[in-house]
């Protein structure tokens, strides 16, 4: 796994665009794959959390597109 910028994820959290959101997810699911043997309880809850979120915002930005 690579190392991860903190800066660059709240950049990307905080914009709120589909791409950033996209983005954030991919970094995120690849924290979460790739490092998840050295995750504790807590940091696996979190990531959880925040790509639900993320998602439930794409889906939330698609639906009113159409």
């Amino acid at each position: 796994m690579t190392a991860v910028d903190g800066q660059q994820l709240l950049d990307l959290a905080r914009r709120k665009t589909a791409q950033s959101r996209s983005a954030l997810a991919e970094v995120i699911g690849d924290m979460f794959n790739g490092g998840g043997a050295s995750l504790s309880d807590r940091e696996r809850a979190l990531m959880f959390d925040i790509l639900r979120k993320v998602v439930l915002e794409v889906e939330t930005s698609v639906r009113l597109a159409l």
